[in-house]
């Protein structure tokens, strides 16, 4: 598709109404991966525009809980919007019951103006999330709990952290 999306009108369209969610490399070797957007660019910004202030609205909220503990970088994607909405919710969750501290939203590769879709924690109620490698009795019941639109996609143990990767296939209707 590189050199002749215009000769087929098909594949222009496609491109016109898609919107780059991720892209790899540079150069004559970039790659792009793109979001098709069957009812158009214009009505999907309109889309990306509401999530984005619902993420914040949620965000504005989650940060105001003294139970979360957050960088000011992170505080800031947050209250911004910048964080895929189900990671709030997720959070949430937790601060109903105890603390929970993050140490990081980290970028996906590629994805580096997309909201974040993976979370880093350190701690939940006080208590280490990971010990010896392996995630706390704590930490598995929060995973276990993190059930249909709201669990991960991958969990894994990263430097020491409970990290949470979501799909970048966001599901609708996530609140009501």
């Amino acid at each position: 598709m590189r050199s002749f999306p215009n000769s087929l009108p098909e594949v222009k369209k496609a491109i016109v109404n898609s919107e780059i969610v991720a892209s790899f490399g540079s150069g004559t070797q970039a790659v792009d991966i793109r979001r098709i957007n069957p009812d158009g660019l214009s009505a999907a910004k309109k889309t990306t525009a509401a999530e984005t202030a619902l993420a914040s609205e949620v965000g504005i909220q989650l940060v105001a809980n003294p139970g979360l503990s957050v960088s000011s970088s992170d505080r800031n994607l947050l209250t911004g919007g910048r964080v895929d909405l189900r990671i709030p919710l997720a959070l949430g969750s937790q601060l109903a019951t105890g603390s929970v501290k993050v140490s990081g939203l980290p970028a996906q590769a590629g994805e580096a103006d997309q909201p974040r879709r993976t979370v880093r924690i350190s701690a939940l109620s006080g208590e280490a999330a990971v010990r010896g490698g392996s995630l706390t009795p704590l930490a598995t019941a929060y995973v276990d709990g993190l059930t249909g639109q709201y669990a991960p996609t991958s969990i894994s143990v990263v430097d020491g952290t409970l990290q949470l990767l979501y799909s970048s296939a966001v599901p609708v209707d996530l609140l009501p």
